[in-house]
């Protein structure tokens, strides 16, 4: 484990470790959902209604992660009674050290961590009195809800492991998991209120406050290497492009290409 310093604070930080599979391949997937846009949109009415109309204890977290002013954040927002708003946020490093990929499973794993904070709440010496009977999860990612359906080894890993486990314990606790994608920007006021929590957790810490963060804010912040080979590239570019202004020869080149690229590689092949 390292220290890294951003903002004048310092905070642990590890590198991912990424294992051979997360599920053993007679494990149960949770069941996920992607349909076109109209199809979810009334999909999430219908759910809707149903949890107004018909007093239906189904849980409705809606997540979201982004990248805002160099830093990235996810969230998990639980609407109850259709006003009622609790979030959880979590800050996961710069870009240099994690991905908006990440931070939208992050999202997802905060939302089945709520779902049994909720269900623990909810039982009374060891008694159920108001479990959900299903978590109904909406991201607006469908890169992630396809990771999730379909767990392999990308940069990142670690999360789907800490949202199986969490799996794992909701269904032990008797309560179904649907995870649905949503369009994003579409007016929909649980979507819109995670994606402004996952900006503002990122722009909070990126201001500076080191009371921010979130959930989460005391455990080490986890570099992904797909954020570090991405930091190396644009380092790499940031040097060839110095190098390519100072460059006093290869006018001719210069005229043809503004800027050097892989393409301007390709003029040599």
């Amino acid at each position: 484990m390292s220290k890294y310093k951003t903002n004048g604070t310092d905070c642990a930080e590890k590198w991912e470790e990424r294992v051979a599979f997360v599920l053993p391949p007679s494990e149960r997937r949770i069941s996920c959902f992607i349909e076109p846009s109209e199809a979810a949109l009334a999909t999430h009415e219908t759910t809707l209604k149903d949890k107004r109309t018909k007093k239906d204890t189904a849980s409705l977290i809606y997540t979201d992660g982004s990248g805002f002013e160099g830093h990235i954040g996810a969230a998990a927002v639980n609407i109850h009674d259709g006003d009622t708003v609790i979030s959880d946020r979590r800050h996961l490093g710069t870009e240099g050290q994690s991905t908006v990929y990440a931070a939208e499973l992050s999202g997802i794993e905060m939302a089945l961590d709520r779902a049994i904070r909720d269900n623990k709440a909810n039982m009374v010496n060891g008694t159920k009195r108001n479990t959900a009977r299903e978590v109904i999860i909406l991201s607006d990612s469908q890169a992630a809800i396809q990771a999730v359906q379909n767990p392999q080894r990308p940069s990142g890993q670690y999360v789907l492991n800490c949202i199986y486990e969490h799996v794992r314990t909701i269904q032990s606790q008797s309560t179904n998991i649907t995870l649905r994608w949503i369009p994003a920007h579409v007016g929909v006021p649980g979507n819109e209120a995670a994606d402004s929590s996952a900006k503002y957790v990122a722009l909070e810490v990126a201001g500076g406050a080191t009371g921010g963060g979130g959930t989460g804010a005391d455990q080490p912040t986890i570099r992904l290497a797909a954020a570090a080979k991405r930091m190396v590239r644009e380092r790499i570019q940031d040097r060839w492009k110095k190098q390519w202004e100072s460059e006093r020869t290869a006018q001719p080149t210069k005229r043809l290409v503004e800027w050097p690229s892989k393409k301007t590689l390709r003029l040599y092949e």
